[in-house]
């Protein structure tokens, strides 16, 4: 058996085991944060079953079908109320979004506050970062397909985000509502955008560069000396395993007792009292009321850009500044920086 697969592939399943695997410092089973990175992997693979059901049943023509509904807003309303297990489905869908973002959030936590994120893991930070942005981005285009008064309103909000981007704003509007403003040609482009484009042609590459650079430099510990390990394979791969149907339970109870719901349908002739994104979104669009909306969208985008480019940026510092100090403004900037995401977060919930 071992020629057959030398032969073939070049490689022995015990070579490849070797070559993949890595031995663990058994404290990181005790400690979660540092397990936190397969969580959203695996929320993201648990998304895909209940995707390709929900996109079997989901009509993405926006013009109107029946007593001046839409097609979409048709669908998702029987998908919620008139199909008890696709609702199920949806809530599961739903709840597995959230949690993917949670836990990626609090994964870049701790990424950053262990400085995991130093030579030579810059590109690991950089490819996370992305990685964070392509599931914003996906929340967004999921949000926008529900077809209701909030998502709809959510959706022309984001676009005149996304239109106030210097240079690239108006082609960026365009290219994503196929016009100036919310039209028949909107929806099929956000289900494109949230079925294929997203995951499939970003995320997934994204986490396989992710992943293998990961693997490449090995798991960055720094709790000191270990004199225990385990195997990366099967042990590690086993929790997360174990993790997986965990979450799975986790979401079917939860959903059990917290059903999706729906909003009135959309109506552009109406602008809503509070027009309101997603949660995650909730940091951002909050800034955006405080200050003029280039400004924000300007500073929105500096803070990102320094974010997804801190480590070259530590480096930097620390040719003209002592690691310590440099030390002690990265955590100062970072706590900052999670405390305002918190605040605002907080804040816009309560309006």
């Amino acid at each position: 058996m071992r020629n057959f697969f030398k032969e073939r592939i070049g490689i022995t399943p015990k070579e490849l085991k070797d070559k993949i695997d890595e031995k663990v410092p058994t404290a990181l089973v005790r400690e979660f944060f540092f397990a936190l990175g397969g969580i959203p992997m695996i929320c993201f693979f648990i998304q895909f079953v209940p995707g390709l059901i929900l996109g079997v049943y989901y009509m993405n023509y926006s013009g109107e079908l029946t007593n001046g509904l839409s097609a979409t807003y048709i669908s998702i309303k029987n998908i919620t109320y008139e199909f008890p297990v696709l609702s199920y489905i949806r809530g599961v869908h739903q709840l597995g979004a959230n949690i993917m973002i949670v836990s990626l959030f609090m994964h870049m936590l701790r990424v950053f506050f262990t400085e995991s994120y130093r030579k030579p893991r810059e590109l690991v930070w950089v490819c996370g970062m992305l990685l964070f942005f392509t599931t914003l981005g996906l929340g967004f285009t999921g949000y926008a397909l529900v077809g209701d008064q909030l998502s709809y309103w959510a959706t022309q909000v984001g676009a005149n985000i996304a239109g106030a981007t210097p240079v690239m704003g108006p082609f960026i509007k365009r290219l994503i509502l196929g016009g100036t403003e919310i039209n028949l040609y909107t929806m099929p482009r956000f289900f494109i955008l949230h079925v294929m484009v997203l995951p499939l042609l970003v995320l997934t590459p994204l986490m396989m560069i992710h992943l293998f650079l990961a693997r490449e430099h090995g798991i960055s510990y720094t709790g000191g000396k270990e004199k225990s390990y385990y195997s990366l394979v099967p042990d590690h791969i086993f929790n997360e395993y174990k993790i997986l149907w965990v979450l799975i339970c986790a979401f079917i109870a939860i959903v059990y007792f917290f059903p999706p719901t729906l909003g009135e349908p959309a109506n552009p002739f109406i602008t809503p009292e509070h027009i309101k994104p997603e949660w995650y979104f909730y940091p951002m669009f909050h800034f955006l009321k405080l200050v003029s909306f280039r400004i924000g969208i300007l500073a929105t985008m500096g803070v990102f850009a320094a974010m997804t480019l801190w480590p070259f940026i530590q480096t930097i510092m620390e040719m003209f500044i002592p690691y310590k100090i440099v030390r002690v403004i990265a955590f100062i900037c970072g706590t900052i920086l999670m405390i305002v995401c918190m605040l605002f977060t907080i804040l816009e919930a309560l309006i």
